[in-house]
């Protein structure tokens, strides 16, 4: 999706530069479009758009106010934020400075942004078009283990573009979305169970070789006649460290050369 940026940099301590930034604050005004105004670890003046230069938007996640562009050769090869209008807060520079940047606003981003809903929890987007149209509440994100039932509301699909905050459930709604939370907190589907069943066996072989290791290492070293009281073994790293009390000598060093695990020594300078 394609549009055109614009840098500006105001001197309104200027007759003639104050005219011309009072005139896109009335132009942005009567298109209601919010400026968004920080200051931050980096500036919203982009001197490389002092002319009006085409860009392309992505489209992968839709913002009220913002887009993410995609890579601009010689610019940024990740691409860049940038906002329906920004301006820089003039803290460290004077307030007579007005610069930012904005965006054309064309039809395809209203349309965009219009036809496409979000869940106000997990952030769920959707074409309007693939939401049926009763109920309107995400399904995503009901087996979430932090969602509680006082949030259950914020499930609901609300349009990019609709400033409203998301009303409070009716009776029926609270009703329906209750029985499916209910049941989704409850069970796994199967491929959630999977996921989970596989992570279980993984930590059961993760802890049984890291047990095994241990065994067999003061094992090891109790049939070498070692004596294990400096010795320890560290489940997180999977190493033993010899000296974790006090600082090991060089012929304890030497008396435990052959060690076949892995290990750690603290010896005496």
């Amino acid at each position: 999706m394609k549009t055109i940026i614009q840098s500006y940099r105001f001197y309104t301590d200027d007759p003639k530069d104050a005219a011309a930034y009072k005139q896109l604050v009335e132009k942005f005004s009567a298109l209601n479009t919010q400026c968004f105004r920080t200051w931050g670890g980096s500036s919203h003046y982009f001197p490389q758009f002092e002319t009006p230069t085409e860009i392309e938007l992505e489209t992968k996640f839709i913002f009220n106010n913002q887009w993410n562009t995609t890579p601009i050769p010689g610019i940024s090869d990740k691409g860049l934020r940038v906002f329906d209008w920004a301006e820089d807060y003039p803290i460290n520079f004077s307030d007579s400075i007005k610069r930012g940047h904005y965006l054309i606003i064309t039809p395809a981003m209203r349309n965009i942004r219009h036809n496409t809903v979000a869940c106000g929890y997990c952030g769920r987007q959707e074409p309007i078009t693939l939401i049926p149209s009763t109920p309107v509440f995400c399904h995503h994100c009901l087996n979430n283990a932090y969602l509680k039932k006082e949030d259950l509301h914020l499930l609901r699909f609300r349009r990019i573009d609709d400033p409203t905050d998301r009303p409070k459930l009716t009776e029926e709604e609270h009703s329906y979305l209750n029985l499916l939370y209910t049941d989704a907190q409850t069970q796994l589907n199967s491929k959630r169970a999977a996921a989970k069943r596989s992570k279980v066996h993984e930590t059961y072989i993760k802890k049984t070789e890291s047990a095994l290791r241990e065994r067999d290492g003061f094992l090891w070293l109790l049939d070498n006649n070692i004596n294990t009281e400096n010795v320890i073994y560290y489940d997180c790293t999977q190493k033993f460290c010899f000296g974790w009390r006090t600082p090991v000598s060089p012929k304890f060093a030497a008396a435990i050369s052959g060690f076949p695990f892995p290990h750690e020594i603290k010896s005496e300078k």
